[in-house]
């Protein structure tokens, strides 16, 4: 995977980045909660995860992150959101500004 700015040409220089992932996490739900960037965001600082780049649409986020994050992201959000388990509770309160 190679991270690359496009129209290089217009720039002094630029990075190549290998080794990086994209973690995303789509749902229609997302229209209608607010708070889901923030969470994302807020569970990948507290396990030290570095974001690299994020999109969003309406209904995804996705980041980018170096590929030897990769599993502990996917855990600590699906933890986080209750991805693993039918007896989980959300709760958007604590992560909205």
């Amino acid at each position: 995977n190679i991270l690359l700015m496009q129209n290089h040409h217009n720039f002094a220089s630029f990075d190549i980045i290998t080794d990086i992932s994209r973690i995303s996490l789509v749902g229609i739900g997302m229209m209608s909660a607010s708070g889901v960037a923030s969470k994302i965001f807020k569970i990948l600082s507290e396990n030290e995860i570095n974001i690299l780049s994020i999109t969003t649409s309406e209904i995804k986020v996705s980041v980018i992150i170096a590929s030897k994050s990769s599993a502990l992201a996917i855990q600590a959000l699906h933890e986080a959101f209750c991805l693993s388990s039918e007896d989980c509770i959300l709760d958007y309160s604590s992560y909205t500004s």
